[in-house]
């Protein structure tokens, strides 16, 4: 029986993380990726960082002020912007 392939993204992502936790949607315009903790996604350049507070608390860009965000019932959202990366 032929082996299956994953896809490159979807093998690179299993490489980094060990585990096929995350989802990745991506076209040229539209991207979207999701994990147990948050999504974010991103619709021609722009787009909505959306992830849980607890695990990891603040970044290094939002404790010092660099980025803005909304903290809100545990979750932490901010905007992305094409400079954003």
């Amino acid at each position: 029986m032929p082996e299956r392939s994953i896809g490159q993204k979807t093998a690179s992502l299993v490489a980094l993380t060990g585990s096929l936790d995350r989802r990745i949607i991506s076209t040229r315009y539209f991207s979207i990726v999701t994990w147990p903790n948050g999504f974010w996604f991103r619709l021609f350049d722009y787009g909505l960082s959306v992830r849980r507070f607890e695990p990891h608390g603040l970044m290094f860009s939002e404790r010092n002020g660099y980025t803005r965000y909304v903290r809100a019932f545990g979750w932490i959202a901010r905007i992305l912007t094409p400079k954003s990366a």
